[in-house]
C-alpha cells in the first residue's frame, strides 16, 4: 500500500512539474521525467536540464505576433503601423536592419493590407526622425530605428499594458 502512495505522489509531482511548460511538448516532458523517476525514484534530476533546452531553443516560448503588437499599441494609421512593425522586425525577429521589402513582408506576416509604395511610409517614418539609413547593399537601402521610434512603440505597447 505504501508502494501505491508513493507512486502516486511521484506521479503528482511530475504532473505539476510538467505544467509549466507548453502543452506542446508537455507528453514528452512527462516521459522524460517519468524515465527519470523510474531510475532514481524522483523525477527533480532531469527538471533544471529540460528547462535549461527549453531555454536554449525558445520551445514553449510564444512568441509575439506583428498583428498582435499591432493591436497591443493601438495603432490604426498606415505610418504608425510601419513603425510598429519596424520595431516588431528588429526586437522580435532579431533583425538589426531592415528594407522596404522587409517591412512590406511584415504587413503581409500581420495581414494587414501593406502600403502601396512602402518606401514613401519609410520616408515619411525618416523625415519624422524615426528610422534612418543604415547602408546600402546594392541598390537596396536598409533602414533601422532611431531612439525615437523605439521609444514612441514602446511608450503605445506599455500605454495597452496599463490599461
Amino acid at each position: 500500500m505504501n508502494q501505491w502512495k508513493s507512486q502516486i505522489k511521484l506521479l503528482k509531482e511530475i504532473d505539476s512539474s510538467v505544467r509549466e511548460f507548453d502543452e506542446s511538448i508537455r507528453p514528452e516532458v512527462f516521459r522524460v521525467l517519468l524515465a527519470t523517476a523510474m531510475q532514481t525514484g524522483s523525477a527533480q534530476p532531469a527538471l533544471p536540464i529540460i528547462r535549461a533546452k527549453q531555454d536554449a531553443t525558445g520551445m514553449g516560448v510564444r512568441q509575439l505576433a506583428p498583428q498582435e503588437l499591432i493591436r497591443r499599441c493601438g495603432v490604426s494609421n498606415l505610418t504608425d503601423k510601419a513603425l510598429v512593425l519596424a520595431f516588431w522586425l528588429e526586437e522580435h525577429e532579431g533583425r538589426e536592419t531592415f528594407t522596404s521589402t522587409d517591412l512590406k513582408d511584415a504587413f503581409g506576416k500581420a495581414r494587414e493590407p501593406a502600403p502601396t509604395n512602402t518606401s514613401d511610409v519609410v520616408g515619411r517614418l525618416e523625415a519624422a526622425g524615426k528610422v534612418m539609413k543604415s547602408g546600402a547593399s546594392g541598390k537596396t537601402q536598409s533602414y533601422k530605428l532611431t531612439t525615437t521610434g523605439v521609444s514612441e512603440v514602446e511608450k503605445w505597447s506599455s500605454a495597452a499594458d496599463s490599461k
